[in-house]
């Protein structure tokens, strides 16, 4: 009873209790898209920026893999980019969740 809609992941409808699962009314669904971003700031040294992406994809082989579904049941990660949430982005307008001028 906070907001009036909301994007969630399938996740997050693990951690409401089954009655607050109940209240909920999905209006769409999107295709499946990553989850557990990770971002880093503008104007960070890109070497930095490189540096981390390929120690995070590196946790994709190896015997670390395990790890990342243990910790945060995710299968690894995966290069995204804004066009990765595309379909998100279409949902949310089409169901006038966002203005254009907040996603531009």
């Amino acid at each position: 009873r906070f907001v009036d809609a909301a994007g969630i992941g399938q996740y997050s409808l693990s951690l409401l209790r089954p009655e607050e699962r109940d209240e909920l009314v999905a209006i769409a669904d999107s295709r499946p898209i990553p989850s557990h971003c990770v971002v880093v700031r503008d104007g960070l040294d890109p070497a930095i920026a490189e540096d981390l992406s390929r120690a995070l994809l590196a946790l994709n082989e190896g015997e670390d893999r395990p790890l990342l579904r243990h910790l945060y049941s995710v299968d690894g990660y995966v290069v995204a980019d804004h066009d990765t949430y595309r379909e998100v982005e279409k949902l949310a307008r089409e169901h006038g969740l966002v203005r254009a001028a907040d996603l531009d």
